[in-house]
């Protein structure tokens, strides 16, 4: 694999392989291998060992590399030298911004009579407070959405709340209908056993009243046959049987 550029090797050798960042504080371990301060106290306290050889670290032999701060001093101006917008008229760094253009001008254009008594400031300063801006604007939505957040959770309350108070109606409901069930149950058996038993009962009283009656209908049957025959009887002997009927009882029973 070819070499990278001198330019990416320099950043290389400025930037802490524990935060991936520029060293900010750099110190030397015992072992040799350089690394922020802050990032190698960090690590400290979850592990004792070098990131890079896995070498015992003894924390009072660290050595402040002043070599190594400045050459990340010096990368940093580089990268904001290249990073800083050229005046098109002047062909200078634009260093300042005027406020009340909310451009970004240079030491010459703010000489010039366009920008002499305007409100300028430079870069940073600038930069700086548009940041505070940004993160003021950042903490109002952050904590937007953390109030989101807190009614997303109450929501989620709530609803297992309601859940919880439904399912307890679901099991109240179902006990009180399989209690209906039974006691409609028991009252269905009860009142078919008793409607049974007055089918009986009207069966039986039926069948009593139909042997009565015909028992009573032979009787008449025999007693219309026994007064025919004697209505078919001589005059004289009709007229004795006629009296002999009469006094007796039993035909109008």
């Amino acid at each position: 694999m070819a070499a990278g550029t001198p330019e990416k090797q320099l950043r290389e050798e400025v930037t802490c392989s524990i935060c991936l960042d520029y060293f900010e504080d750099p110190v030397t371990t015992n072992c040799g291998h350089n690394f922020c301060r802050a990032c190698l106290r960090d690590g400290l306290e979850k592990n004792p060992l070098c990131p890079q050889c896995r070498a015992a670290l003894k924390p009072r032999q660290f050595k402040p590399n002043r070599k190594l701060a400045n050459m990340v001093e010096i990368i940093r101006k580089i990268e904001e030298g290249k990073n800083t917008k050229l005046c098109k008229g002047d062909q200078e760094p634009c260093k300042l911004f005027c406020k009340d253009d909310q451009v970004l001008i240079c030491v010459i254009c703010n000489l010039s009579k366009e920008h002499r008594d305007h409100h300028v400031v430079p870069v940073q300063e600038a930069a700086q407070e548009y940041k505070g801006k940004i993160e003021a604007q950042i903490q109002a939505l952050e904590k937007k959405r953390e109030n989101i957040l807190h009614r997303e959770q109450a929501e989620d309350e709530k609803k297992q709340k309601y859940l919880s108070q439904v399912g307890v109606e679901k099991l109240n409901i179902r006990c009180v209908f399989k209690q209906m069930q039974k006691f409609l149950k028991e009252n269905e058996r009860r009142w078919l056993a008793q409607l049974g038993d007055l089918e009986r009962e009207v069966e039986k009283t039926w069948k009593e009243n139909v042997a009565s009656l015909s028992d009573e209908s032979f009787r008449l049957n025999m007693l219309i046959s026994d007064m025919e025959r004697k209505r078919q009887q001589p005059d004289s002997k009709f007229l004795q049987v006629r009296l002999e009927t009469e006094m007796d009882p039993t035909l109008l029973l």
